[in-house]
């Protein structure tokens, strides 16, 4: 008989960037908030990881999800799991988690929910959509370092931040908290794309604080970052 060899799925740029930062060699990959499954049929297909979990809080997006792993030959090896966050799977024996495509006080929360990643071991991808700075607020208060951040252009400009626990608890200020030292020290070609629209968000913010009469020194201080840190790569010729 003829063996037929699949092609493997192939990503768009903001979900082929969050497999870049899985990296390889991994036992088993959860995946929260799994929407159609790509990333896990993606990670187990390119031999990235041996097994992965499809986890999602709706049965919509789990069946989606079956649909694709099915057609791409993948029911072996990608489990599908309904549930909120990471409840139900603490025993997974897990290496790396991914979560991807919600706001950043839900991570916060997903973790917060989640003693079992606080095991050094285990491997987190995070991906904000919005409110970074409440996760980056969350991850050096309660003992989780950035190892590496990562900026990637999708129709619109995404953040993904490798995190592992490590216990140790950090300081962190209001502008590192919304821009991500990461990103300050790689440097990308799309810094300066993520300042203009960091300066975007907080004069809104400011603005409306000003009006309301509330404080807004925050704020302040965070523009007068992203005004340093937008000269610093003028100053460099980037």
């Amino acid at each position: 008989g003829v063996t037929t060899v699949r092609a493997i799925i192939s990503l768009r740029p903001r979900l082929a960037a969050i497999a870049d930062a899985v990296g390889g060699n991994r036992r088993l990959v959860i995946d929260v908030g799994t929407d159609h499954g790509y990333l896990p049929i993606y990670l187990v297909q390119s031999g990235l990881a041996e097994r992965a979990i499809a986890s999602d809080i709706a049965v919509k997006p789990l069946k989606r999800a079956e649909a694709a792993i099915a057609e791409q030959g993948c029911a072996d090896r990608i489990a599908l799991h309904l549930g909120n966050g990471l409840s139900g799977l603490e025993d997974s024996g897990a290496d790396c988690v991914v979560i991807a495509g919600m706001g950043g006080e839900m991570i916060a929360d997903i973790l917060e929910n989640a003693p079992f990643v606080r095991q050094r071991q285990i491997d987190l991808v995070l991906q904000p959509m919005t409110r970074a700075e409440v996760l980056r607020r969350y991850l050096a208060e309660h003992g989780f370092a950035v190892t590496s951040e990562h900026l990637v252009s999708d129709d619109k400009l995404y953040q993904i931040l490798s995190v592992r626990y490590d216990g140790i608890r950090r300081s962190i200020s209001p502008f590192l908290a919304a821009v991500g030292e990461g990103n300050l020290v790689n440097r990308s070609v799309l810094l300066p794309i993520h300042l203009a629209r960091l300066r975007q968000i907080y004069l809104t913010r400011l603005e409306g604080k000003r009006r309301a009469g509330i404080d807004a020194s925050e704020e302040v201080e965070i523009l007068s970052g992203i005004a340093e840190a937008e000269k610093e790569i003028c100053h460099d010729g980037r």
